[in-house]
C-alpha cells in the first residue's frame, strides 16, 4: 500500500511543470557605478554625453542588466538635478520610452552641442597652457580636446600644437631641443616627460580665488586675456613679519605697471634685462621668486640672482628720456606703463 502511494506521488510530481529557478537579483551583481549625469551647462556637450552613455553601457554589461525595461528604470536613478527634472517632464508629456535605444537617442539629441564641429575645433586650437597650470593638467585638457576633433590630425601636428601652446618659457625649452626639432617619431608623452625632467622643481603660480568661485570651465581665450590685462593682484600679497622681527616701516608696494611688467618677463622666460632695484628688493616679489625658483633680478627659471648675467636695467633719469611715443612703438604696453612708473617715482 505504501509503495503504491509513493508511486502515485512520484507520477504527480513528474506531471507538474518544472518551475524555473528564481532569477538572481539584478542589484546583487552591480559593478562600479558611474557618476550621475546632472545636465549642467558643462555637461551639455556631445563628447561628454557620449562618454557617459558608454560608461553606462559598460555598467549594464558588467552588472548583468540586459533587459530594456530594467535599464530604463535604473537609468532614472542616474539622472540627477536638471537632468532628472527634464527626464520627468519628457515622460509626463510624451509617455515612457519603448526601448533603451530610444532613451539614449533622446539624451544624445537633448544634450549634444549645437555646432559641434566648430565648437570642438575652436576648443582644440585655443587649448593653451594656463598661467599656474601644471604640465599634467594641461596635458589632460589638450588630449581631451584632441579626442573631440571630427577629423584626426597627423601626430606631428598634434605634437606641434601642444608645444606651440605651452607657456613661453617651456615652449622655448622644447623648441630649443634638437631632438624635438622635426617632431618625427615624437609623441605627446615624450614631450610631457621632457618637460618634467627639465623642470623638476617648478611650482605653478596658483591664483586662489574666493570660495564661491565659478565651477564651470572658463573659455581659454578669455582666461588668458584676463591674465594679460594684469589680473594678478592676489599673487602679490606682502609677506608678514615674523614674531619678534623688527620692522623699519612698510616697504613700498609694487604698482600695477610693475606687476604687469614682471608677469610679462615671467611669460617670456626672464630677461633680457634685470629689473630696477626697487623691484628686485621688493619683499613680495622676492618671496614669489623663491617659491617659484626664479631669479629675482630678471625672472629667469634657468638661474638664481647670485649668478644672473642679464645686463642692468637702463637708467631713464639721466636727462636722456625717450618720448612716450617712441617707447610705446617698440615695447609692449605693460612695459611702457612700468617705465612710466619708474620715471614718476
Amino acid at each position: 500500500m505504501l509503495r503504491e502511494e509513493l508511486q502515485q506521488l512520484r507520477a504527480q510530481l513528474q506531471e507538474q511543470p518544472q518551475n524555473p529557478p528564481a532569477q538572481e537579483s539584478i542589484r546583487s551583481n552591480i559593478g562600479r557605478k558611474p557618476e550621475p549625469f546632472r545636465g549642467t551647462k558643462a555637461e551639455k556637450d556631445s563628447f561628454r554625453i557620449k562618454h557617459w552613455l558608454d560608461r553606462m553601457d559598460t555598467y549594464w554589461r558588467t552588472s548583468g542588466v540586459t533587459q530594456d525595461p530594467n535599464k530604463i528604470d535604473f537609468m532614472r536613478g542616474f539622472l540627477m538635478d536638471d537632468a532628472g527634472t527634464e527626464y520627468d517632464t519628457k515622460i509626463s508629456e510624451c509617455g515612457s520610452f519603448d526601448t533603451y535605444k530610444d532613451l539614449k537617442d533622446w539624451l544624445t539629441a537633448h544634450y549634444s552641442t549645437a555646432d559641434s564641429i566648430n565648437t570642438y575645433r575652436d576648443r582644440f586650437f585655443n587649448c593653451h597652457q594656463r598661467d599656474g597650470e601644471s604640465f599634467d593638467d594641461y596635458f589632460k585638457r589638450f588630449r581631451e580636446a584632441r579626442g573631440t576633433l571630427d577629423t584626426p590630425l597627423p601626430e606631428t601636428y598634434i605634437v606641434y600644437f601642444f608645444v606651440r601652446n605651452l607657456l613661453p618659457p617651456y615652449h622655448l625649452q622644447i623648441r630649443g631641443d634638437k631632438d624635438f626639432s622635426d617632431y618625427k617619431d615624437i609623441t605627446l608623452d615624450d614631450v610631457l616627460g621632457k618637460l618634467k625632467r627639465m623642470n623638476p622643481t617648478i611650482i605653478p603660480f596658483v591664483n586662489r580665488g574666493p570660495s564661491n568661485a565659478q565651477t564651470e570651465p572658463q573659455n581659454d581665450s578669455s582666461h588668458r586675456s584676463k591674465k594679460r590685462k594684469g589680473d594678478y593682484h592676489q599673487q602679490w600679497s606682502q609677506p608678514q613679519p615674523q614674531p619678534g622681527q623688527q620692522t623699519t616701516g612698510s616697504p613700498a608696494k609694487l604698482t600695477d605697471g610693475q606687476k604687469n611688467f614682471i608677469e610679462s618677463q615671467i611669460r617670456r622666460g626672464g630677461g633680457p634685462n634685470q629689473f630696477f632695484e626697487p623691484v628686485q628688493n621688493n619683499p613680495a616679489w622676492q618671496a614669489r621668486a623663491r617659491q617659484a625658483n626664479l631669479c629675482y633680478k630678471c625672472a629667469s627659471p634657468q638661474h638664481h640672482g647670485r649668478t644672473c648675467n642679464a645686463p642692468p636695467a637702463a637708467n631713464l633719469r639721466n636727462g636722456n628720456k625717450p618720448t612716450g611715443g617712441a617707447i610705446n612703438a617698440i615695447i609692449p604696453d605693460e612695459e611702457f606703463d612700468f617705465l612710466n612708473d619708474q620715471q614718476q617715482a
